[in-house]
């Protein structure tokens, strides 16, 4: 080999060696990103999520069952199963 080729040869892997660090690099910072993005999810968002729901199926459910059956727009059988429902749900999310 002459002494051009055995140094096209090393610049050759130096960028190769460098091309490797920067893949890993970007890769296990992407990975770093996921995780927090996945634990800002699951510890505040979900839960968020399940308040809202809960606070909707008591309005909705409960509330409006009640106002319905003391108006006489609604059974209280009805009003009562809609918030047993509504209770049940609430006691899955809670």
């Amino acid at each position: 080999m002459t002494k051009l080729t055995s140094k096209m040869v090393g610049a050759s892997a130096l960028l190769f060696l460098c091309t490797v660090a920067i893949f890993y690099t970007g890769w296990s910072s992407l990975r770093l990103q996921v995780d927090r993005i996945q634990h800002i999810y699951s510890d505040h968002v979900a839960p968020l999520r399940d308040l809202k729901i809960i606070s909707d199926r008591f309005a909705v459910d409960i509330v409006d069952a009640a106002h319905k059956a003391r108006n006489g727009n609604m059974t209280r059988e009805e009003a009562l199963k809609a918030m047993k429902s509504a209770l049940q749900d609430i006691d899955k999310l809670w």
